[in-house]
């Protein structure tokens, strides 16, 4: 059958049909372009998250690594660790860390008090030893809990724990110092006895 041939009242169904169906096919194809637009805005958001929880890990690792040096002092560990603690948090380039530790205080050279901090106590066989404290030199967007997140609050926690390792670790070993010294003070010397 020719063109010319299919009646006209058929040609305009047949056109009114092609036209539905091209409305049907636009409505689909704008839910499907919603549909990727949510999935990349979803894509984005977890890979933010994602890059917040690696530099806590390596703030973690790195507060956990310090340890590896049997010669630094608690003290230089403690300064080691509140220079690394801020590098952790969202906005690294404004964020300060301190710590504050059986009367000592170790903090990042660009300290000041502000009132957008959060902190943890730093406890040791159930007593309170000192405090962790991290902060933004200026505000920051309301997050979870001001402008903090509520990983970085479990961050912050479990740095205060490791803290409190650190500390006791580094007591031990200067007990035992202490002790192998008197020790060797008390053993007799058998070069002191030949004539």
């Amino acid at each position: 059958m020719r063109y010319e041939e299919i009646p006209k009242e058929q040609l305009i169904d047949a056109l009114a049909e092609t036209h539905r169906r091209l409305r049907e096919m636009e409505s689909r194809l704008d839910q499907f372009k919603e549909e990727v637009r949510w999935l990349e805005d979803s894509l984005k958001k977890r890979t933010r998250e994602l890059n917040e929880r690696v530099k806590e890990l390596d703030c973690l690792y790195g507060v956990s690594k310090l340890l590896e040096n049997p010669d630094a002092t608690l003290e230089e560990l403690l300064r080691r660790a509140s220079d690394i603690l801020p590098k952790a948090l969202q906005y690294p380039d404004i964020a300060y860390a301190r710590i504050l530790l059986r009367g000592k205080e170790y903090r990042t050279l660009n300290y000041r008090e502000t009132p957008w901090r959060q902190s943890c106590r730093i406890v040791s066989r159930g007593r309170d030893i000192g405090r962790l404290e991290v902060g933004y030199l200026q505000e920051m967007p309301m997050k979870d809990e001001g402008p903090f997140l509520k990983e970085e609050r479990s961050l912050i926690e479990a740095v205060s724990k490791r803290l409190a390792e650190i500390a006791e670790f580094k007591e031990a070993a200067g007990d035992v110092a202490r002790f192998m010294g008197r020790l060797d003070d008390l053993r007799p010397n058998p070069s002191a006895e030949k004539p």
